[in-house]
């Protein structure tokens, strides 16, 4: 028999030799930046995970959409003030309160500027041009009413009549309509009426003596224990001693049954007495 020759160095081997080479697979260095290059794509796919679970993890925590930490606000919520629900926990509310009409025309006088909601007490009220008016009269009432909570009794309670009516004015010490005390414009005569209504009853209790009914005029009253001092344009003009409705602590607007059409009432404002009038 005739021996093969070896084949020689560098030259390809037969057909079989080159195929169990090309099965043994690449070179060391090219298996190796293979592996490098999957790590770093399970890597980049890890913190992409993290972050959309972090994401979704302030998501949760702030479902209504507001800022999380280090988010910035919206800009216009920010600036826009709220007024806090009437009576939300957890919220201190200071005795008094204050109310410009400002607002929308509506045939309501809805929540003041101080947070308080008006009560339509009798008749039907509400704000149009920057002012209160009656929209409309209670039927079958000689008076409609509108109240707000004070939580105080010895305040100071005042509003500006920028049109007066007869029986136009200022409602304080209500319970409900049946029991509450009154000053309303004589117009005609130039003075301002003060009396109560106890348990459906009519009290005249006197008038302010000469005084302004002018568009504009302010009247108040100020409230401590049994005591009541009515001004007109922050001048005293009449102090009375009664205890009927003193432990009341509603105040409002008031017209009567026989206002025209055209009453109006801005800046309502209520705050509480330090001490009563008097010292009493």
């Amino acid at each position: 028999m005739t021996a093969e020759a070896p084949a020689e160095a560098g030259r390809p081997g037969p057909p079989d030799e080159q195929h169990d080479a090309d099965a043994a697979g690449p070179p060391a260095d090219t298996a190796t930046r293979g592996r490098q290059i999957r790590m770093a794509v399970v890597g980049i796919a890890v913190l992409i995970g993290l972050g959309v679970l972090a994401r979704q993890t302030i998501d949760d925590d702030h479902p209504s959409g507001g800022a999380g930490r280090g988010a910035v606000p919206d800009a216009e919520a920010a600036q826009t003030p709220r007024a806090p629900p009437e009576g939300a926990p957890g919220l201190p509310r200071s005795p008094g309160a204050f109310d410009g009409f400002g607002r929308r025309g509506q045939d309501e006088l809805g929540v003041s500027d101080s947070g308080r909601a008006w009560l339509d007490a009798q008749g039907t009220w509400g704000v149009e041009g920057g002012q209160a008016r009656l929209v409309a009269p209670e039927k079958g009432r000689f008076r409609s009413l509108a109240v707000i909570e004070l939580d105080a009794r010895d305040v100071t309670v005042e509003v500006t009549a920028t049109a007066v009516r007869t029986g136009c004015g200022l409602v304080f010490r209500y319970k409900n309509p049946l029991n509450y005390w009154f000053v309303t414009a004589v117009p005609e005569l130039a003075t301002w009426t003060v009396g109560y209504v106890e348990d459906g009853s009519l009290v005249d209790v006197g008038n302010l003596g000469m005084a302004s009914t002018d568009p504009g005029t302010v009247i108040g009253v100020r409230l401590g224990a049994t005591r009541i001092e009515a001004f007109v344009d922050g001048t005293p003009v009449a102090a009375f001693d009664d205890p009927t409705l003193a432990g009341e602590t509603r105040a409002g607007l008031v017209a009567g049954g026989n206002t025209p059409a055209g009453a109006r009432w801005d800046n309502f404002v209520a705050t509480a007495v330090a001490s009563p009038p008097g010292g009493g």
